[in-house]
């Protein structure tokens, strides 16, 4: 009867050992990856276009539930510089909180939301002053 107990003791600590060291799944890995964006945008003094190019999303080395989006808004052919934004991940879901970045000798202040349903990302975001974009695309 003993070694019945300390077997099952055995076990149960060992369970509980395996389970305690899976790894947490992290909901930006589905995130990360190239996508081939549509954009229609708004200038915010009248006029609309359309544009399409290419962004990449990575993990932050900042924050554990950010992403880094390279190259929102192909903001290189307006201003000469790829604008690199940081959002924050819920689920399938992501918030580019308002944010000051640098381009070159300019600088702009950007906020945003977004979705990814399965490849295909949906983002909106506006650029203070100067236009509004609605993106759809594709991961590649």
């Amino acid at each position: 009867m003993k070694k019945t107990v300390y077997a099952l003791i055995c076990f149960s600590a060992c369970v509980i050992l395996l389970t305690s060291c899976e790894k947490d799944e992290d909901d930006r890995d589905k995130f990360v990856g190239s996508f081939a964006l549509s954009e229609t945008w708004t200038l915010d003094g009248g006029g609309t276009g359309t544009d399409s190019y290419n962004i990449s999303i990575s993990k932050s080395d900042v924050n554990k539930s950010d992403i880094i989006i390279g190259n929102l808004g192909n903001t290189i052919n307006v201003f000469g510089a790829q604008m690199n934004v940081t959002a924050t991940v819920t689920g399938s879901s992501f918030s580019i909180p308002t944010q000051s970045i640098a381009l070159g000798a300019n600088s702009v202040t950007v906020t945003g939301t977004g979705s990814l349903n399965d490849k295909l990302i949906t983002i909106n975001y506006v650029i203070v002053g100067q236009w509004q974009g609605q993106c759809t695309g594709f991961k590649q």
